[in-house]
């Protein structure tokens, strides 16, 4: 098990090796130090990847990072998100405090390697990527909001695309048959099996 924390609108874990960026969106893992110890195993880092750098994430957010865990290091295990309470299992029997009659299974599929989730937005069914290190959820397409209560303009920084600005809308998300939001994280137990395979969600009492 492993020290989840959510700070800054993004969602860390501690290692011996300092605190990363948890990022179900990114096929690969890098950082400011050579090895990563997850889930008992040692993990080789680059220093970055694709230019991207731990001085890229740190105009992400203020606080300590010493990398990312991308899906390379991720998806080598099963993984129970705890966000309430600061928990993220791993292993074989990560979800065994679950029980079985809680959890409501997922429509999830790996694509390039990342969990690809069907989902309905505004009553429009879609393919989304549940992505951990965005602090925004983005839509291809704005006439999947249409009719939904506008939020104004949001600024944002993608280490990719550098900053974005765009109109941003509140939209109720239905997963699973559980309504859920951008903050919905701490009122669910997640799960995500090795390589993505499967996924389910429980909601905490």
């Amino acid at each position: 098990m492993h020290k989840l924390i959510a700070a800054e609108d993004h969602v860390f874990v501690e290692l011996n090796e300092g605190r990363f960026l948890v990022d179900t969106g990114s096929p690969l893992s890098f950082g400011d130090v050579s090895v990563a110890t997850f889930a008992g195993q040692r993990h080789q880092l680059p220093s970055s990847l694709m230019g991207i750098d731990v001085a890229s994430l740190r105009k992400l957010f203020q606080g300590p990072c010493s990398g990312l865990l991308g899906l390379d290091v991720l998806g080598t295990t099963n993984l129970l998100f705890d966000l309430r309470d600061g928990e993220l299992h791993t292993g074989p029997n990560a979800w065994d405090s679950v029980p079985q009659s809680d959890r409501i299974a997922c429509d999830v599929r790996a694509v390039a390697g990342l969990p690809v989730v069907r989902v309905s937005i505004c009553n429009q069914p879609v393919a989304a990527a549940w992505d951990t290190g965005a602090k925004f959820g983005y839509v291809a397409d704005a006439s999947i909001c249409e009719g939904a209560t506008s939020m104004g303009e949001i600024d944002d920084y993608n280490p990719v695309l550098g900053r974005m600005h765009s109109d941003s809308w509140l939209v109720e998300v239905d997963l699973a048959k559980a309504i859920i939001g951008c903050s919905w994280m701490p009122d669910w137990y997640i799960d995500l099996e090795k390589n993505s395979r499967c996924m389910w969600i429980a909601r905490k009492r």
